[in-house]
Formats: C-alpha cells, sequence, structure tokens
C-alpha cells in the first residue's frame, strides 16, 4: 500500500506536537516481551510500518525506499520517526548518519532548546521556532530526528554522543572528549556497572539503557532491570529509571 500525502501529514503534526509544550519522556514500558523491547506493530499502520521494515530490516536507503513507494524522502523518515516513536527498534547511528544529523546541527539544536526553556520560565514553549534554524542547514527532517530522540527520552549528551559517532569507531561524548569502544557498549553487564551508571547519569529512558548496553543480550539486561526494580534499588517514573 503506498502512503497517503494525508497521512504523512498526520504524522509529521502528531511528531511534532508536544502537549503543553512539555517534553515526552517515554511510554510506561511493558515488560511482556522480555526478548523483544521493541516491536508494537499493532498502533501502526503496515503502509508506515513497511517503511521502517524496509530500512531497518531491509536495509535499503532512504532514497531508494522514497523511489520505491511513490513518496518524498521527507515522507519516508517520518514514517520511521512515527514507528520508532511506538517502539520500535532502530539504529540511532545509522540513522544520523542517513538524515545527516551532524554534530554541529545537533551542537546548535541543543543550544537553542536550552534558550528555549530559559526563555520560557516555566511556560509552555513554541518548538515550532526551532524551525527557523533552516536557514543555517537545520532540515525539517532533522527537526524530526531530534524532537523523537527528546521525546524518547534521549539526555542532549546521548544525543550529541550518537550525532558525534566516527567511522574509526571513536565517540565523541558531551563537547568533544573522545572515549573507546569498549566505554561506550560493554560487552557484559552487572548489577554493580548498572547501579553505578544510572547514579552518575541521575536516570536514564529504557532506549538509552538498551542503547549503552547493546553488545549485551537483551533478555539479561531486561531480567536485571527487573530484578533491581523488584527489590527496590531502581525506580521508572514518566519512563525513565533512576537509582534509589
Amino acid at each position: 500500500m503506498e502512503v497517503s500525502e494525508e497521512q504523512i501529514l498526520e504524522e509529521e503534526q502528531r511528531i511534532q506536537e508536544l502537549e503543553e509544550g512539555e517534553l515526552y519522556l517515554g511510554k510506561e514500558e511493558s515488560y511482556e516481551t522480555v526478548d523483544n523491547i521493541i516491536e508494537n506493530s499493532d498502533k501502526v499502520p503496515s503502509e508506515i510500518r513497511e517503511c521502517w521494515d524496509l530500512w531497518q530490516r531491509v536495509g535499503l536507503p532512504v532514497s531508494k525506499i522514497a523511489k520505491q513507494r511513490n513518496m518524498t524522502e521527507t515522507g519516508v523518515f517520518y514514517c520511521i520517526f512515527s514507528c520508532i516513536q511506538n517502539d520500535f527498534y532502530v539504529d540511532w547511528y545509522e540513522l544520523c548518519k542517513e538524515a545527516e544529523f551532524t554534530p554541529d546541527i545537533a551542537k546548535r539544536m541543543i543550544q537553542s532548546t536550552e534558550k528555549l526553556v530559559a526563555d520560557a520560565s516555566g511556560a509552555p514553549i513554541d518548538w515550532a521556532s526551532l524551525m527557523k534554524l533552516q536557514s543555517s542547514g537545520v532540515t525539517e527532517v532533522h527537526f524530526g530526528l531530534y524532537m523523537t530522540m527528546l521525546r524518547c527520552g534521549f539526555s542532549y549528551q546521548t544525543i550529541l554522543n550518537i550525532a558525534s559517532q566516527k567511522e574509526d569507531t571513536q565517540e565523541i561524548t558531551d563537547w568533544g572528549t573522545q572515549v573507546t569502544e569498549d566505554e561506550r557498549f560493554p560487552s557484559h553487564i552487572s548489577e554493580a556497572s548498572m547501579m553505578e551508571w544510572l547514579v552518575k547519569k541521575d536516570g536514564a529512558s529504557l532506549l538509552e539503557i538498551a542503547l549503552k548496553y547493546r553488545e549485551c543480550d537483551e533478555v539479561e539486561l531486561m531480567r536485571l532491570l527487573l530484578h533491581l526494580e523488584k527489590v527496590g534499588k531502581i525506580f521508572r517514573r514518566q519512563g525513565i529509571f533512576r537509582a534509589i
């Protein structure tokens, strides 16, 4: 099935709208599918889900998907963003590369967001004003990707880290410090290391945790989170896990 222009516009509007100017920090995740954190197909129309499937599973570039489905590239990206917000897995590093979401663009959007929040002084935030950055190279796709990351509960540092990945497998954290692959993605998980990381970060969303421990077994990771929550060492509010 082809995606109608109306459906694409609806998805774009849904992604850009933030209720009363507050950031969405993640849904209350379900643990019923411990071995698969990600897919929630029932909420997403098949014609939108197929864009994600062709990009994430088949590995087609956005340009080919757009041509194949008679869509704009922006429309394909927004279909992928919609799937992400319904708990579908995505390779964030590859998505940033595909969207040309560079460290410079990430920094400018983060700095503009900080200014918006400061200027609002607690009032609803006019997120649409971020689109004014279009004059300096920020596209509608960049805006949609950035807002999707915020809605998934990503911190500014995490957004910058993902946008800053280098081809030599080193990553720039925050505003410039390089770290090794082992530090970025540990291959082993322990209760002590998890608690230390959560304390240091002052909380993380499920997607951030899954990204951090992407080299570890998903089932083991979810079992550890369930255990820590059950014994009262961590708690979850608005989709964010924090150490007690």
